[in-house]
């Protein structure tokens, strides 16, 4: 640590491949985190993907502060290298049988295999004494195993941040838990993992090492001063569908229900990248004129939705029977509406961390994914309310900051 003023400076290097200016969700919790520890007075070296390769433009712009530096991890065009990013493009543009390969790569974890030796190249000219601590934010999961490496390197400790979990994730194909010995064995050496719910904290204590919660949050959202391109529907979702248990099929069953027993019904608006999925459905189902579908949105725009909606629909499975893995899932789409103050109609298991945050704050309603007519009473009575109360404001950013630095404080001893 330096001394500036009498006053101990703390000097971070956070390596995360998703952080602002990139449109995604893992973004959002990074930029947070970054810009509550420069606030706490921290000196915080970004190490991340250079925005210049971002195949997306994104409008969101990068944080500026006298007190944050960026190292960018630079993807090398020599095909001779095997970088993924590549390798993947390659396989992409020419489809058929590649797909397989695709697969295959992804399936044993070699998709990361480039991203990780371009860290350890961009952080090449790192020394001792450099920084006081690492904070490794993934997935792409190979930054963990490069902040070991970094971290005797440079002779500091690490900190893991999982917002998703990794060989025990049962979204990613079953080999990945060949990584698991390595996931325990950087754990072990870890000086403190941080993760999303407290069931993701039950799931991780079985691999040892110590594990705290920091929840994802909200930060403080503009004012919109014209919504009137975002009008059109009374309940609102944005982003990606994890078929099949995140799907919005209960929504649109109890939509049926409500148009066939003749009831004013609801309009439903989905913005992202299975809207093509959503509207075969509705179709289905004989409420396509209740249901609007737009391809993914930029995320000011996907906010601006929500605002102008008299709910928000969030879903973390429709199983109504809940499981370790499925419980811990805390997705952080619901701190958009409850930045709002949008009521939330939530699609959970009923022993979801979700639902326990919903009941605390007061935020809106919960239903598992067998209750289509329950749901359609709902909708059919329309009193679209939420009641808020003070503990809504445990999960603002700047009250998670401070736990943050709480955390990453006693991470240095």
């Amino acid at each position: 640590m330096l001394l500036f003023g009498g006053n101990q400076v703390k000097r971070l290097l956070f390596l995360s491949w998703f952080f602002p200016p990139q449109a995604t969700i893992g973004a959002v919790r990074t930029g947070n985190m970054a810009k509550e520890l420069l606030a706490q007075g921290w000196e915080i070296t970004v190490l991340t993907l250079n925005p210049e390769h971002l195949i997306k433009k994104s409008p969101v712009a990068p944080l500026r502060h006298e007190h944050l530096k960026y190292n960018f991890i630079e993807t090398p065009n020599d095909p001779s290298q095997q970088n993924f990013l590549e390798i993947n493009a390659f396989l992409q543009k020419h489809g058929g049988f590649t797909a397989l390969m695709r697969k295959a790569l992804y399936s044993f974890g070699l998709h990361e295999s480039g991203i990780f030796l371009a860290i350890l190249k961009a952080a090449a000219t790192y020394q001792k004494g450099d920084f006081d601590l690492i904070l490794a934010s993934g997935s792409p999961f190979c930054q963990f195993w490069a902040a070991q490496i970094l971290s005797q390197k440079i002779a500091c400790p690490y900190v893991l941040d999982y917002r998703d979990p990794w060989s025990q994730n049962i979204l990613l194909p079953p080999a990945v838990r060949l990584f698991r010995p390595l996931e325990k064995a950087l754990r072990r050496k870890s000086a403190l993992t941080l993760c999303v719910s407290p069931g993701e904290k039950a799931l991780l204590s079985a691999l040892g090492g110590r594990t705290e919660v920091l929840s994802n949050g909200y930060e403080k959202i503009p004012e919109f001063k014209d919504l009137s391109s975002h009008k059109s529907a009374d309940i609102v979702y944005t982003g990606r569908l994890y078929l099949p248990d995140r799907d919005v099929l209960p929504l649109l069953m109890a939509l049926k229900k409500v148009k066939e027993a003749q009831k004013a019904a609801p309009t439903f608006a989905y913005y992202g990248p299975d809207s093509r999925y959503v509207a075969e459905k509705a179709a289905k189902l004989a409420i396509s004129d209740l249901v609007f579908c737009s391809p993914p949105v930029p995320r000011i725009e996907a906010i601006k939705a929500q605002k102008a909606a008299a709910m928000v629909l969030v879903v973390t499975g429709i199983s109504p029977a809940g499981s370790p893995y499925t419980d811990a899932i805390v997705t952080g789409k619901i701190f958009e509406p409850i930045a709002l103050k949008k009521p939330i109609l939530l699609i959970a298991p009923k022993s979801n961390d979700a639902v326990k945050i919903l009941k605390e704050i007061g935020g809106g309603v919960h239903f598992d994914g067998s209750q289509i007519d329950e749901m359609a009473a709902f909708l059919t009575a329309g009193n679209f309310s939420a009641h808020y109360n003070k503990k809504r404001l445990n999960y603002s950013w700047p009250h998670l900051g401070r736990r943050l630095n709480s955390l990453l404080t006693g991470a240095l001893s």
